[in-house]
This record gives C-alpha cells, structure tokens and sequence, in this order.
C-alpha cells in the first residue's frame, strides 16, 4: 500500500498564539498567512494521522478550526483534488 500525503489548508477562527505556531513548527512543515483576523495554517506532507494530531494540538490549545481544505496526490497518482470542509 503506498502512502498518501497532502497538503492541508487549515483556517482558524483567531491568530494562532506565537507559542503554538514554534511548537506545531517543530513536528510539522507549517506555513502561516493570517488573513483578517483570522490565521491560515498551511501545512505539507501530512498524512491522516499527522494531520489528527496537529488538530488535537490546536484543539487542546482551544484553537477553533473554521475549515480544513485538502490537497492531496499520491505516490501512485499525480493527480490532484481539493476538498474543504467548513465548520461555519
């Protein structure tokens, strides 16, 4: 079975404490771009547990995610799709 890595777009309902952005920075590939108030966390070569655990992290830290887009191709695949969750 081969692996399936992506990139994740993830959106947060508030600027993400500079605490938690070094520490999600130490285990995760993370790009920021806070947009009106809001942070937007972009995130490669996740896999579904990888991304679980940056969610629990942001949710431990009483982050609220507003949405979750995805971008993913696979080892076997080039091809790409989007897809976004909103949890507005």
């Amino acid at each position: 079975m081969r692996s399936t890595l992506g990139r994740y777009i993830i959106t947060l309902d508030d600027p993400c404490p500079a605490s938690l952005r070094e520490l999600a920075g130490t285990r995760f590939e993370i790009a920021d771009a806070p947009t009106l108030g809001r942070q937007v966390l972009i995130v490669d070569h996740l896999d579904q547990a990888a991304l679980r655990a940056l969610l629990i992290m942001l949710w431990d830290a009483g982050q609220t995610v507003v949405s979750i887009a995805s971008e993913r191709s696979s080892n076997a695949n080039t091809a790409r799709r989007l897809i976004e969750y909103v949890f507005e």
